[in-house]
């Protein structure tokens, strides 16, 4: 049995859009190589003016936008080649069959072909006027998720696509996902006010830095800013007036309630930021407009001025013997010896703790604290998804099994942290709930949530219990790249009832 293929049907529904994406048009032999990308171009364009709620999106305007999104492509284009692309986004064949796109995909659970319908663009309604024929139109679900897929990959989000997307989810009751989008939303905001904490402090130290600095500087800038941010406090009060309509709902009980969390420390996040952006813009227009000399005066340095009168004139040596470290640094023939790197960090045999979960910013941190990426947890669920196939399958599983053939022991020995995360299933029985999945500094927890995520089928993993023990005169050994070698004992992970 091919475990590595469970939800073919998902994936194939995800990707069929994305396959048909601007096939089947006639659009010419200069603009049939680009099709594709005049497609997403005008899919972005109007995703843009959705977020803006933005009316201009009849067929006209649409026509209008594939004639600009060609033309911004350095590509020549006619007004029927602008038809046709826009009628080959909204239907399939012929315009006047109204017919769907369709695509086969392979039913697991019937093992049959079927039919896939979906489409890029439909009606609008909240702007559309049937009675007068008038339809605005909009991105699908399946176009959307091409947005928020290329936007996914590029790492893209800026924070107001990531607050319209939240309150998308949130309006399609889709809590879980909004969650996550708003505990993404607020670990960037907050990297955002530390970096602009950063740029403040820079700017008052040293001025110049504007000339070289990315930062749009103006009245008219700071205006947008304002608008911006107001923008954002009008959605983040639409979520919770959602939300706040549902009442007491049991099914999604602690999921609003989390959601409700959220927004409102993302708000206060965001007004934070905003005042602190807003106060750079005044700062650099102050410095711009009446201290303009700063930009481009250039300082003179010295070790008599900046060294001998400001500083040991002043402060003195803190011992005696500073002075004559100072004069050796200075006339010495001989540099000071200094350590290899190379010999450092060989030196160097413990690593701190990393923890799996990724780590807010901690606003009070020193600027020079060294500070530990976050772990890619991809390459440990893809490790751990076939011995958790084989926990539901048989209800237990020994780590020894696992490393059965050369490949597999060789992936595992390369990745010490899913090693590792064995221990860790040793240390306590667990039970995993829905709430745990939304709340919990548990790796084992996060391990089943990206197994989740990964495959339904793991759904059956919550609420049973999932027991360790060791299997004694037995161990597995590791022999890492330079030699050394890591010896564990032996357990069995066992999932029971709870």
């Amino acid at each position: 049995m091919l475990n590595d293929y469970h939800n073919i049907e998902s994936r194939s529904k995800r990707f069929n859009p994305i396959w048909h994406l601007g096939k089947g048009m006639d659009v010419g032999e200069e603009l049939h190589p680009v099709r594709e990308q005049v497609c997403l171009y005008i899919l972005l364009e109007i995703f843009k003016r959705e977020m803006k709620d933005d009316s201009r999106r009849s067929i006209t305007h649409l026509e209008e936008i594939a004639d600009m999104c060609i033309r911004n492509l350095q590509k020549s284009t006619t007004k029927e080649n602008n038809e046709r692309i826009i009628e080959g986004m909204i239907w399939s064949g012929k315009p006047e069959f109204l017919n769907a796109f369709k695509s086969p995909f392979f039913n697991e659970e019937t093992k049959e072909w079927q039919e896939h319908s979906f489409r890029y663009l439909e009606e609008d309604m909240d702007f559309s006027i049937p009675e007068e024929q008038y339809y605005v139109y909009k991105l699908t679900e399946d176009s959307y998720e091409i947005i928020f897929m290329s936007l996914e990959v590029l790492d893209e989000y800026d924070i107001g696509i990531q607050s319209w997307v939240a309150l998308q989810l949130i309006k399609s009751k889709n809590y879980r996902d909004a969650l996550d989008r708003l505990q993404r939303l607020i670990l960037r905001v907050r990297k955002l006010i530390k970096n602009e904490n950063r740029f403040s402090a820079e700017l008052k130290r040293n001025p110049k830095i504007i000339n070289s600095s990315n930062h749009i500087v103006g009245n008219k800038h700071k205006q947008n800013v304002e608008t911006q941010f107001e923008e954002e406090k009008t959605r983040y009060l639409e979520m919770e007036r959602i939300l706040n309509k549902l009442g007491d709902n049991p099914d999604f009980e602690i999921e609003i309630m989390m959601l409700l969390e959220k927004i409102n420390e993302t708000r206060e996040l965001h007004d934070n930021l905003a005042q602190i952006v807003i106060e750079n813009i005044k700062t650099e227009i102050d410095i711009r407009k009446n201290h303009f000399h700063l930009l481009w005066k250039t300082p003179r340095i010295s070790f008599k001025e900046a060294l001998w009168e400001d500083l040991i004139l002043q402060k003195g040596f803190q011992e005696p013997d500073d002075m004559f470290t100072l004069l050796t640094m200075l006339y010495s023939p001989q540099t000071p010896f200094i350590y290899p790197l190379e010999w450092s960090v060989e030196q160097v045999v413990t690593t701190p703790v990393i923890d799996i979960e990724e780590d807010d910013d901690n606003e009070g941190n020193d600027d020079n604290e060294v500070h530990i990426p976050a772990l890619d947890f991809r390459p440990l669920m893809l490790l751990w998804k076939p011995v958790f196939y084989d926990l539901l399958n048989k209800g237990k599983v020994q780590m020894n099994a696992v490393f059965n053939d050369e490949e597999t022991y060789e992936k595992w020995r390369d990745n010490k942290f899913a090693i590792e995360l064995w221990n860790q299933f040793i240390n306590s029985t667990l039970i995993v709930s829905k709430s745990d999945l939304l709340n919990s500094s548990d790796q084992r927890v996060r391990l089943i949530k990206e197994l989740i995520h990964e495959d339904e089928q793991f759904e059956a993993l919550l609420n049973k219990k999932i027991v360790t023990e060791f299997i004694e005169k037995d161990q597995v050994r590791f022999e890492t790249k330079d030699k050394r070698a890591l010896v564990i004992t032996n357990n069995q992970i066992s999932l029971k009832e709870a």
